[in-house]
């Protein structure tokens, strides 16, 4: 391994700044949904033939209409190795709200969790290493992937498309804007860096009836409400405190909508976010006897279904190391390398690759105060500043000259 100039570094990732943000706002301006990014998939395609018109170096592979993947073979030594960096492209079903020049241009449509960033990004290193291609000793991958967003997402798709055949280790980075992550930092961990997701439907059954006469009918929402204390009594007295549980019930939903009827039943949708195998399962099985419990003891009677889910999302030791080290290259002050205590509550398909490859995933810090980047992921007025982009570049490009350079 050569050594890494930092200030050369920062150099080059500035010279390259203005046009990841062109790639970054053209992305956010033309979002798509998961499983329909062919737009997104075309435009990434033709942006990395672009980089490599003659196509001497990077070989470009779309092998689904929504995904591509491309490999920059270096040109020193003969190494066999192969590093994935991974982004993802999908966009949200939310309106944006935030008064940017470069909005989305579809209604109900937007990038508000950041893979336009993740995308660009990417685009960004793969500029800066295949202008180093002679430094290379192996081959770097460069995976642009659809869905993230839905279960069972698109890693399972690219991975049956072949982008994970003869990868050594992969990479993969997040935009998150917290109060502990402040633009020009990273937030890294060990072990498990995102919850696994599980999610549900509880189907209450009762009896319908008149509103004036409730003895007579089996109320479903009376019972559904009930579930739903009794669920959060149970994550907080039967389960271990140390990294609980996250059960969210987020609606309710009924055939009824009058005043004066009592439905025949009840469905709650939500979502069970753990941390460890052992408590999800008991998790699972503990839900079961309160539903049993609240249902039976009215007369009422329950169907918990579970849909597709994400497993937890594992930071091989080893490559977390190799990620840590990078991240203290790059980032002189250590301040700004924030070690996570637990592990994130969202869940991530990236897991689907770090089951099969040793893994690190980090998180790139994107919070500023004075400029109203402050809104969490998913929220209608999220803002990057796009200030960070500096650091994910770099951040892609030292895993590179960690291992091949």
């Amino acid at each position: 391994m050569s050594e890494l100039n930092l200030a050369e570094l920062d150099r080059k990732v500035a010279d390259v700044f203005a046009q990841v943000v062109a790639w970054r706002r053209h992305i956010h301006a033309h979002p798509e949904l998961s499983f329909e990014e062919t737009e997104t998939a075309a435009y990434v395609e033709a942006e990395l033939k672009k980089l490599d018109p003659e196509a001497k170096h990077l070989t470009v592979h779309r092998p689904i209409p929504n995904g591509v993947f491309a490999d920059l073979k270096g040109t020193r030594g003969t190494s066999d190795k192969i590093i994935l960096l991974r982004a993802d492209m999908d966009a949200l079903p939310i309106q944006e709200l935030a008064n940017v020049d470069f909005k989305s241009k579809k209604d109900g449509v937007s990038h508000m969790c950041g893979h336009d960033c993740h995308s660009a990004m990417l685009l960004g290193a793969v500029k800066l290493l295949l202008a180093e291609v002679d430094k290379i000793d192996g081959t770097v991958r460069f995976l642009f992937q659809p869905a993230e967003e839905v279960p069972p997402g698109g890693a399972e798709l690219m991975i049956k498309a072949g982008c994970l055949e003869g990868v050594t280790m992969a990479f993969a980075e997040h935009i998150l804007p917290v109060p502990n992550g402040p633009v020009g930092s990273i937030l890294m961990r060990d072990g498990v860096m995102y919850n696994s997701s599980d999610n549900f439907a509880i189907r209450i059954i009762g009896k319908g009836g008149h509103a004036s006469m409730p003895e007579l009918a089996i109320d479903p929402v009376a019972i559904a409400s009930q579930c739903v204390v009794a669920l959060q009594s149970m994550v907080t007295r039967r389960l271990p405190s140390n990294g609980a549980p996250v059960l969210t019930i987020c609606g309710f939903s009924s055939a009824v909508n009058a005043f004066t009827i009592i439905s025949d039943e009840v469905v709650m949708k939500g979502s069970l976010r753990c941390d460890n195998k052992e408590t999800r399962i008991k998790a699972k099985k503990y839900m079961e006897e309160v539903l049993a419990s609240c249902t039976s003891c009215m007369g009422a009677s329950y169907e918990l279904t579970w849909q597709p889910s994400y497993e937890m999302c594992f930071n091989d030791s080893d490559a977390f190391r190799i990620g840590e080290r990078v991240a203290k290259r790059i980032l002189p002050n250590e301040k700004d390398i924030v070690y996570l205590p637990f592990a994130l509550k969202p869940a991530e398909d990236f897991s689907l690759i770090a089951e099969r490859v040793p893994s690190n995933y980090v998180c790139i810090g994107s919070y500023n105060e004075a400029l109203g980047c402050t809104k969490a992921n998913h929220n209608a007025n999220f803002l990057v500043d796009e200030e960070c982009f500096k650091v994910g570049v770099k951040f892609h490009y030292g895993v590179i000259h960690d291992l091949l350079m």
